[in-house]
């Protein structure tokens, strides 16, 4: 499989390194999805639908952390890290003081509004909440952490590290099972025991690289303003992917929502082969000069599209038969959601490339931003018609986001179009 992998990318014409970098990214994302999606199998077995959705939306909690937490701080910093070639302990330095500041605002926040955290987040305990404050600092460094190896050219390893990390969250998982304590508050506690842990870990890697840390008060500012419009569209993006599941988990309750995520997170599969591609080429597109970062963005979209479309037919004409085999038949209803989802994220996929170019070398962020919001709206407002006017449950949350997915791709695939000219 690996062998006609790289015969694929080989025939599109690919750089050497690119190639096989690609290659063992995606060996190692492989892996960890299949860890990941082990562990899911086990706990959606063990605690059921309802304990499960609950499970699900703490999980939902602490990836809303980590988009909203540093705003655009992280991908401002990758961005002056590769074009204005900062140094690595400099660029850390400052994202650690940004990680520190960020969480006194977001526990003063949360302990706020903790009462309407709660009452958003129907069915998840208060003391969950809590948790994922106090935990919040390893969350929000995560992003700091990828965005700077992806800066420093690293995304072989940092892939092999996050396999590592989801490899012992499973490790501890089956340790729950074997002793019978595979419940919901283990669980919890596991989860967020393995993001303390995987934080830790992360800071010694890049000092490993550059332990010389310094903080620029001044590329804190350049990388919060730029990175403000990779934020906003960060959180139109956050709409497509995150905001069915608070509207679903609102309209239908905590089973529905456990149903819904079983299809997402098969469909979130697909993801496995542009984040192959578009970690590893991050940094050659935005080091690169314009005429070669626009070439390799084109030639990179022609070999994702066509990945990615072989993949989502083959996973949509085994959807049925995959859940009920590995889930068993309580989920059968999350296959249909999941067909209707994978010619969206076929499209979204295809375009994240050429969305890199246009945030990290051309500097448009701005016009990324714009875009993501029009999707995201369209996502919520569609959201809206499927589910409450047409009642087509979470069948019409997944054609929603899937229509989202399409346009953000088209008016994506448009833009770059024109530069052509």
């Amino acid at each position: 499989m690996i062998a006609r992998l790289k015969a694929v990318l080989d025939r599109f014409g690919l750089n050497t390194r690119l190639s096989h970098d690609a290659i063992r990214v995606y060996l190692f994302q492989f892996l960890g999805i299949a860890a990941s999606f082990v562990l899911s199998i086990l706990i959606a077995r063990i605690l059921g639908p309802a304990e499960k959705g609950r499970y699900d939306l703490f999980l939902l909690l602490n990836s809303l952390m980590i988009s909203f937490g540093v705003a655009g701080v992280p991908n401002g910093l990758l961005y002056y890290m590769t074009n204005e070639k900062k140094r690595l302990g400099e660029v850390h330095g400052t994202g650690l003081a940004t990680t520190g500041f960020a969480w006194l605002i977001l526990f003063i926040i949360g302990f706020v509004w903790i009462a309407k955290f709660t009452a958003l987040l129907n069915g998840l305990p208060e003391w969950c909440i809590w948790l994922s404050l106090f935990i919040a600092p390893a969350l929000l460094y995560r992003q700091i952490w990828i965005n700077l190896m992806t800066g420093a050219n690293e995304a072989v390893q940092m892939h092999r590290f996050q396999f590592y990390i989801i490899l012992l969250n499973l490790f501890g998982g089956m340790y729950l099972v074997w002793a019978g304590e595979l419940d919901f508050s283990h669980t919890i506690w596991l989860t967020a025991g393995i993001q303390v842990f995987g934080a830790i870990m992360m800071v010694a890697v890049l000092l490993m690289k550059d332990a010389k840390l310094s903080i620029d008060l001044s590329l804190a500012r350049k990388s919060l303003s730029y990175g403000t419009f990779i934020f906003i569209a960060s959180l139109a993006n956050i709409l497509h992917f995150k905001v069915d599941q608070i509207m679903i988990n609102g309209w239908l309750g905590t089973k529905s929502l456990g149903m819904y995520a079983v299809g997402t997170k098969i469909a979130e599969m697909l993801f496995i082969i542009d984040t192959g591609l578009t970690s590893t080429a991050t940094y050659k597109i935005s080091s690169s000069s314009v005429q070669e970062s626009y070439r390799l963005a084109v030639k990179l979209f022609r070999v994702q599209f066509a990945l990615s479309g072989l993949s989502g037919l083959f996973l949509a004409l085994i959807a049925y038969p995959l859940i009920s085999a590995v889930y068993g038949e309580a989920y059968r209803e999350a296959a249909l959601p999941l067909i209707y989802l994978i010619p969206g994220i076929v499209f979204w996929s295809s375009s994240k490339i050429l969305s890199i170019m246009l945030n990290y070398k051309l500097g448009m962020a701005k016009f990324v931003m714009v875009f993501s919001m029009i999707g995201g709206l369209v996502n919520v407002v569609l959201n809206y018609v499927f589910i409450v006017i047409f009642d087509l449950n979470i069948s019409g949350a997944a054609l929603a986001s899937s229509i989202s997915y399409a346009i953000v791709a088209l008016i994506t695939f448009l833009k770059v179009y024109q530069l052509r000219k």
